[in-house]
This record gives structure tokens, sequence and C-alpha cells, in this order.
């Protein structure tokens, strides 16, 4: 296969070819209002004028706004398209779907955004298409930490709302090649959507968020699935085909979580991020076409490339200990093996009266020989 034809089977722009495809009356807001077309009722009508005051963007903040989309408790306006959108699920959700919503397999709301909420996603990144690359050794350091906690401060500070996560490093996720993260922030309250993207196009989804806690925190509600057993999955792509995968449950929820500190990561002061030399000489800013989507559009920055390499490099070393007996002064004594200690985050609190929440990413500690020659940093994330 040419370089060419390389660039031009990116998963990520295959998707929004694919998508380019589709008429805006086969997904989205076009979707309902085609939809409340054929319904003739006065209170259809109503509903369609409300609909096309919301325009494509903030009907895609309704989707992913947990107070909103098929809460019981949400406002009028919200009410009002839910009872539509509880309607029209019974048009557009196949009765596989439907037996598995009533057997508590699936969920309805997410099965809803699966069709409506996916091309809205995948447009936005149309906008800017930012690519973060994550080494492999360190996304796995990532994957160590045990808690994820996010802050209202952090998400206000992401250098893109919407982002692809590039795994093709990290073979351990396969079937899965990639995420796409998307952010939506409101008063009180985030919501974070992850699709899991595999090279047929087929797509896992994860929707995630909620409301702040006190000092701004946002607990992640990502679900606890501890299934280590395949699970036989019917995926539909862009093109209408279905995809057949097994996949254990914790693997679709770790991609997720590595997705989660991915996006963490990006609110680090100094994180380790640099541009891709894959798109250091294509990358053309300003030029961008949502309706043809280019390589020269694409902007890759490679994730923990130099934190990556430290690692292989202690790993090496504990292979290979080239400490020679007695350099150190002291005689009879055998030096510590080289070994990790386990990364987590912390919390600080900072600021007047301690009212601002600091979060640390604790890099695993370099014990050892290698400890004395590792360039780490601790990156503080405001």
């Amino acid at each position: 296969m040419g370089k060419k034809k390389q660039k031009n089977e990116y998963p990520p722009l295959r998707m929004l070819k694919s998508l380019g495809r589709l008429s805006p009356d086969d997904y989205g807001r076009g979707m309902v209002l085609d939809w409340l077309k054929h319904c003739g009722q006065k209170e259809s009508a109503f509903c369609t004028e409300l609909l096309e005051r919301m325009g494509d963007e903030d009907f895609n903040r309704y989707l992913a706004n947990k107070q909103e989309f098929l809460n019981p408790d949400a406002s009028a306006g919200g009410q009002i398209l839910n009872a539509w959108m509880l309607e029209m699920s019974g048009d557009i959700l196949t009765e596989d779907v439907k037996n598995r919503i009533m057997h508590r397999q699936a969920a309805l709301d997410a099965e809803m955004k699966d069709i409506l909420l996916l091309p809205g996603v995948w447009t936005r990144w149309s906008q800017s298409k930012q690519v973060y690359k994550p080494d492999a050794d360190f996304a796995e350091a990532l994957l160590e930490t045990e808690e994820l906690e996010l802050t209202r401060d952090q998400l206000e500070h992401l250098p893109a709302d919407t982002f692809y996560v590039d795994l093709s490093a990290c073979r351990d996720f396969q079937p899965i090649v990639g995420g796409m993260v998307s952010v939506d922030r409101f008063p009180g309250w985030a919501g974070i959507t992850v699709y899991l993207l595999t090279n047929d196009l087929a797509y896992f989804s994860m929707y995630s968020g909620g409301a702040y806690k006190d000092h701004g925190i946002l607990s992640l509600d990502i679900p606890n699935l501890t299934n280590p057993t395949p699970n036989e999955y019917d995926v539909h792509d862009p093109d209408g085909r279905t995809v057949h995968y097994e996949m254990p449950q914790v693997g679709r929820t770790r991609v997720s979580m590595l997705c989660m500190q991915i996006l963490c990561y990006l609110t680090s002061k100094r994180p380790d991020i640099r541009e891709s030399p894959l798109t250091a000489s294509t990358y053309r800013p300003g030029q961008k076409n949502p309706e043809k989507p280019r390589w020269s559009d694409v902007e890759i920055h490679d994730v923990g490339v130099r934190y990556g390499n430290t690692i292989r490099a202690m790993k090496q070393e504990e292979k290979n200990p080239g400490r020679e007996e007695g350099s150190s002064g002291h005689t009879g004594r055998k030096p510590p093996r080289p070994h990790f200690r386990r990364a987590h985050w912390q919390r600080y609190w900072t600021g007047k009266g301690r009212t601002v929440c600091e979060v640390v990413w604790c890099a695993p500690s370099f014990i050892g020989r290698a400890m004395e020659q590792a360039d780490v940093t601790v990156h503080r994330i405001v």
C-alpha cells in the first residue's frame, strides 16, 4: 500500500467520508424533523418549531445533557422533546435492541444517542481534526492509576473539546484502533462522550459525566464492568453493514478509561506532547473543509514519547543491570533491583482559603540505578 493510500485510509477520515455520504435527514436533528413532519399533529408542529430554533449544535448539546435528554426532571422544552423521542424510539430502534433494553442489557438513552449524537460528534471533530497518539508504555502507565476525577477547571482548559485518540501504537486494545472524545459543558454539569472505533468503522459507545460536586470536582460514572469473558456484539457501521465482534466488557471500559486519562493529561502544565513527524510537514491549518476530509487537515500530537523511552530504558536496565560492585562506596551490599512504583492521581487544595483544587498525576517512581538516570517530571494539572 502506497504512502498516499495509507493517508486516505486513516480511520477517522474514513469515518467522516462514510458519514458524509448520508443525507442530513438520515441522522441527528434532520432525522427527528423528518419524522415529525409525517406525524401531522399540532403538538408535532410545535416540536418542529422548537427544533428548528435550536439548530444542530444546540440539539447535540441537548442529547449530551443528562439533565435534559430522556430525563423526567428536564426543563419544559426538554420534556416536550423527550416525549417525542420516546415515541420515535419505537420506529427507529430494531426489535433486537428493544429486546435488549427490555431485559436491561442496554440503555434506551445510550441506544438513541448512538443513532442521533454520533454524526454530530464527528462533524464537530471535522472542524479541527486534532489527534493525540499516546506511546504504548505511557498509556499503560496512565492506566495504572486506580481512580480518576476531573475538575471544572481542567475541562475549561482543554486544548480541544473534541479530539481523536489514536491507539494504533497500543496493540493490546485490538480490535479498537482509536477513540473519539467529546466534552460538552453546562452550568453545573459536564457530558463526556467516547466512541471507540475499529478498523471496520464499527464503534462502541461510552457516555459519562454528571454534576459537579463541591469545589468543581466531576465524578465519572463509567460503568464498572468486570466480566472478563468475551461478549458477542453485532455493531452497525455507517454504511449499514453489521460487523460481529467478541470482546470482553472490561476491555471496552479499560480503553474508555484510557481516553479519559488522556483527556486529563492534556490539561497538564508541562505535558509530554509534541507534534508528530507524520503530519509536521503536511498539516495546513486554516484550510479545513468538513465536506472533503483530507490528510492535510489532520494534526497528530505524540503523547508520552519521552516518558515511554524512559520506561523502556528502565526495563532494559532491569534485565541487564550495569552497576559496578562497590562503585557507590558500600561494599558487600547488593544494589536494589530497578523497579517501578505505581502511578496515581493526587488532589491539592491551594489558594485563599484552600478553595482551589489542583490535580497532580504522580508518575511511577523508578527505584534503583534507573532512578538516578531517569529524566522524569511530575506534571501539575491546572
